[in-house]
């Protein structure tokens, strides 16, 4: 399961892929420490939007069968092992995989992730069930909604990891005052498909995908909306 923007994660490696492929600012704040940390989330969150931005996300979310963590350096060679064993599997739809993955392409994540978390334009996660890397999972911000994508490896699709991911995702979308959530998949892409359908996301529409296409897609990106409640 995959987005075309996450590069495991989010970025130009691609679209969502479930095969799954489907297909973000943090507030600085110059009070003393102690009076930030009492500052309740909603009061934040309204300020960040004040001045354009959006609260970064928490680092970690979970509903006890999957959590989405920050990816961290350390987790370089099992992300390498994960994507890189499931390159076949994820590069039909996912462009960033089609020729490979290993372990120059997840530093190359790595470090993009680190800086674009920083910059408040994607947060990337990893997925995990108990402490096993399965895939993973992100947010990509925009000026009036955020996007979300995903992927999974090919020994963990068909369990509802990527339904509950991005349930996680977009409950935390809201929270943080986006008014809505986008998933986009290629038009071929049925799996990916279905994770916005089962969560209540209206399909609002088809357009011309941005090339480079990976070999299974139509090259037709289908985009899905949530309205914040």
């Amino acid at each position: 399961e995959i987005d075309r923007r996450l590069r495991p994660i989010i970025d130009e490696h691609g679209r969502n892929a479930v095969a799954v492929y489907s297909g973000n600012p943090t507030v600085h704040n110059a009070a003393p420490r102690n009076l930030v940390r009492r500052r309740k989330p909603e009061a934040l969150a309204a300020e960040a939007r004040h001045h354009g931005r959006m609260e970064a996300p928490a680092e970690t979310l979970t509903d006890d069968v999957v959590t989405l963590r920050r990816w961290k350096p350390e987790q370089l060679e099992t992300l390498a092992a994960v994507a890189g064993g499931s390159a076949e599997h994820l590069g039909a739809w996912m462009i960033w995989a089609t020729y490979g993955y290993g372990r120059r392409e997840a530093a190359d994540f790595l470090e993009r992730s680190a800086k674009n978390w920083a910059d408040g334009k994607t947060y990337d996660f990893a997925i995990l069930a108990g402490e096993e890397l399965v895939g993973g999972a992100g947010m990509i911000t925009h000026p009036d909604r955020i996007e979300i994508g995903y992927w999974l490896g090919r020994h963990h699709t068909g369990r509802g990891y990527v339904t509950r991911a991005a349930k996680l995702l977009a409950d935390e979308a809201f929270r943080l005052g986006a008014p809505e959530v986008e998933i986009r998949h290629d038009e071929k892409n049925l799996a990916s498909g279905a994770v916005p359908a089962r969560l209540g996301f209206t399909m609002i529409g088809e357009e011309p995908a941005e090339p480079p296409h990976a070999p299974a897609c139509a090259g037709v990106d289908r985009f899905w909306r949530l309205k914040r409640p």
